[in-house]
């Protein structure tokens, strides 16, 4: 979902692509997912969890708040140069997830 949301966005994404894409049929991705919207928020999630296990890593410790704070943010920055498609389902495309998402999709 994440990748072929980034390329061609999520609205114009459909189910047999993801499908296609992930080397299973419609009908095993309904096994996992009731439908788009919920294989969004999944990708969603797994960004959002990837991003703050690495801000995480670096705000241990006996630091200055604002080290860590730096730290933090660059690990975020690394992460969205290191995963851009993750990235835009987390900035962009999970905004297109409807209410759903932001009543649910909270890190």
């Amino acid at each position: 979902m994440a990748v072929l949301s980034a390329e061609a966005g999520y609205q114009a994404v459909s189910i047999a692509q993801v499908s296609s894409h992930a080397g299973v049929s419609s009908a095993t991705f309904y096994e996992q997912f009731e439908s788009k919207e919920d294989c969004l928020l999944a990708a969603y999630r797994a960004a959002n969890e990837r991003t703050f296990d690495r801000m995480r890593r670096v705000m241990f410790g006996e630091r200055d708040w604002a080290d860590a704070t730096r730290d933090a943010f660059a690990e975020l920055l690394r992460g969205v140069q290191s995963e851009p498609s993750a990235a835009r389902v987390q900035f962009i495309e999970a905004r297109a997830g409807g209410p759903r998402r932001v009543r649910t999709a909270r890190p």
